[in-house]
């Protein structure tokens, strides 16, 4: 499911997909109509237990817009309890596929980059110390780690497709017309890959997202869009940062990572809505900190 798959792209392709159980689609959909179950499950017991409603989260603030809205009588808004829905699943995403995507990804290209590796720790011990925490909102305080948090984005391009836009009217895009209706996805990895905006983009180069003689991140750099842009971009996109951030520099700080000796670090992609790397032994040797 997702725009990497066929039958996201020829729709009518969908159900023949389910009725002869190709590409695992019919599993798909029992998967995701369990969750689906469990989403509104969630709901409904913020609703109605009021342990739940105590609680200061993303749907006890959704629902208190909800009421908020309906004692106005506003029609015009885009806030319903489908849209909880659908902003809750992808928040789920954002905490688990993506970041486990990510981490793996981060991880088997240190095993590659020593140097960057070595960079890393030493800016987090300088910085945080060893017990410090690194901190989404702080982390102008360790550009190097974080810029090489987002090279790692740009390089693996783990999302490589961005989710499914609608044409609402005719498009002229460079001598072309895009119709009415037409379904548009956005191509993320030939983005973060286009040489004509990255200079050697096959090369892992965190001084990309630097400036100021490596003291200061570039927030927002043109042609990069790791979580889509715009209005739909994902919702998850922060809380993917705050644990990719967490657990990484966590690692790094305790541990020396490398492939077994004699090994080199291999990247064979298993593709997907996500893509990830196909299973190697690593070795993690713990710092003396």
């Amino acid at each position: 499911m997702g725009p990497s798959n066929p039958a996201s792209l020829v729709p009518g392709l969908r159900k023949a997909f389910e009725i002869f159980r190709i590409a695992g689609y019919d599993k798909a959909r029992e998967t995701f109509l369990r969750f689906s179950s469990f989403i509104k499950e969630e709901i409904k017991r913020h609703k109605t237990s009021q342990t739940f409603r105590d609680i200061p989260d993303f749907i006890n603030s959704y629902l208190e817009k909800l009421s908020d809205l309906s004692e106005t009588n506003e029609k015009h808004h885009a806030f319903s309890e489908t849209m909880l829905e659908g902003n809750l699943t992808l928040l789920f995403l954002g905490a688990s596929d993506t970041v486990y995507s990510s981490l793996g990804w981060l991880l088997r290209i240190m095993c590659k980059y020593k140097d960057i590796q070595e960079k890393v720790h030493v800016e987090l011990m300088e910085i945080l110390d060893k017990d410090g925490r690194a901190k989404y909102e702080e982390r102008d305080k360790i550009p190097y780690t974080f810029a090489v948090l987002m090279e790692g984005q740009r390089y693996a391009s783990n999302v490589p497709l961005g989710t499914t836009r609608r044409a609402n009217q005719d498009i002229p895009v460079n001598g072309y017309i895009i119709p009415k209706g037409s379904e548009i996805t956005t191509n993320l990895w030939g983005l973060h890959h286009d040489p004509v905006y990255w200079d050697e983009p096959e090369e892992f180069r965190p001084e990309r997202f630097l400036t100021n003689g490596g003291t200061k991140l570039i927030k927002h750099p043109l042609s990069y869009a790791p979580f889509s842009l715009g209005r739909r971009n994902c919702p998850g996109e922060t809380i993917a940062w705050m644990e990719i951030l967490y657990y990484f520099s966590e690692i790094l700080k305790r541990f020396e990572i490398s492939t077994a000796p004699g090994v080199e670090p291999e990247f064979e992609v298993i593709n997907g809505l996500v893509t990830r790397l196909a299973p190697q032994q690593m070795c993690f040797k713990e710092r003396n900190i």
